[in-house]
């Protein structure tokens, strides 16, 4: 198992950057074109997708060695390696369907896909131990090399048939490669900066305090981790595609209030239960003699809270097209944090639980203040042409 998690993490770093980047645009432009812009914004995501995620892939291929030897998987053959980072490049194909997908609020189809490329897996590795197969790894990997590929295929044929039957189609895949183009630097500011980051912040704590201290600042996360896994992705499946189909209507601050109401309100109730039953909790899922002080506790879970509420409001900025904001203030989150530990923020548990409040405070705030910025210049932008139309 352990060796298995550090190769989907290897094929997560390459994909990553995609899911966070133009697959994101492709489900705001999605939600907010006409259908014929649908097939262009699908097929520029993807090959976009495919292109700058091509250098990863091979740098990754050429020092594996070394890699398979930071990651402790010398014991396992490094094809099975190279196998999972070809599949995290080629994953590219599933992340853009279901995106898309997302974008046109097609559920049950996105749904589908996600079965259609899990359960062959799945199927394929309990098909493998019945018959006591020695390398289910091997087999797992090899599976999901086959979906990802007939998952290519099934955009080409859906492209082919929509380019034979739409005139003039090289316009419309200029005008999406200009709109899917700056979600590439936001793809890699927060797919990249941030897994990077935890690890500094791990290391960082380890250093200065002990490995202990690092287990029990990742048990905090740990424990709470599951109330901002859950947020993000109600933001990203129900909210993403009715943000942007709302803010396109001119609705992005309404929109935005009842989103807070349904999301970072409940998750702030759970973190609060958390807290309070902490002494009970903890133990229960690690072991009996975690006992985390209240104050210790306050800070790591405020600052989780904080992290939702900056979640909803980056959701929002995607849905807004702000490509910029998002790259440059998502410095502001792990990155920061771990700075700040570098610096000398990692002697305490207390000083720890305070930077990471104070990291969260100021990126929560980049991403409230700026989705609100331009929530309000939009509107004043609309009320302009309003009224220039209403004198014409």
């Amino acid at each position: 198992m352990a060796h298995w998690a550090q190769w989907q993490t290897s094929a997560d770093l390459i994909a990553v950057p995609v899911g966070t980047g133009v697959a994101m645009g492709l489900t705001v432009f999605t939600a907010q074109r006409d259908a014929r812009m649908h097939i262009p914004f699908l097929m520029t995501s993807y090959l976009l997708g495919l292109l700058y995620t091509l250098p990863l892939m091979l740098l990754a291929l050429v020092f594996a060695p070394s890699i398979v030897h930071w990651l402790g998987l010398q014991s396992q053959p490094l094809q099975w390696f190279c196998l999972a980072v070809i599949n995290g490049w080629l994953a590219t194909a599933i992340g853009q369907i279901t995106s898309f997908y997302l974008g046109r609020r097609q559920h049950g189809r996105v749904l589908l896909a996600l079965l259609l490329t899990g359960l062959p897996v799945v199927a394929a590795v309990a098909l493998g131990s019945a018959m006591q197969w020695r390398h289910l790894p091997y087999l797992a990997l090899m599976t999901m090399l086959v979906v990802n590929l007939l998952a290519h295929v099934y955009l080409w044929i859906k492209f082919l048939h929509w380019y034979r039957h739409t005139r003039d189609a090289r316009n419309f895949f200029w005008i999406a490669l200009a709109k899917l183009t700056p979600y590439i630097a936001a793809g890699f500011s927060v797919g990249m900066l941030t897994p990077l980051s935890i690890l500094v912040v791990r290391s960082a704590i380890a250093h200065d305090l002990s490995w202990y201290a690092a287990g029990v600042s990742t048990a905090l996360w740990r424990a709470s981790d599951w109330v901002l896994s859950t947020s993000q992705g109600v933001m990203y499946y129900h909210f993403l595609p009715l943000l942007s189909q709302e803010i396109k209507r001119g609705n992005g601050v309404t929109a935005m209030r009842s989103v807070v109401s349904k999301v970072f309100l409940p998750s702030l109730m759970i973190l609060l239960i958390l807290f309070f039953l902490r002494d009970t909790v903890l133990p229960l899922l690690y072991d009996e003699r975690l006992q985390v002080d209240w104050h210790i506790a306050a800070l790591f879970w405020g600052g989780d809270a904080l992290r939702v509420l900056a979640c909803i409001f980056l959701i929002g900025l995607y849905s807004m097209h702000a490509t910029k904001a998002i790259t440059v203030w998502d410095i502001f989150s792990q990155p920061l944090f771990a700075v700040m530990l570098l610096l000398g923020a990692s002697q305490t548990m207390f000083m720890v639980g305070y930077a990471h409040i104070a990291t969260y405070f100021i990126y929560a705030s980049l991403c409230v203040g700026s989705y609100f910025y331009l929530a309000h210049q939009a509107a004043q932008s609309r009320l302009k042409k309003s009224i220039v139309t209403k004198s014409n």
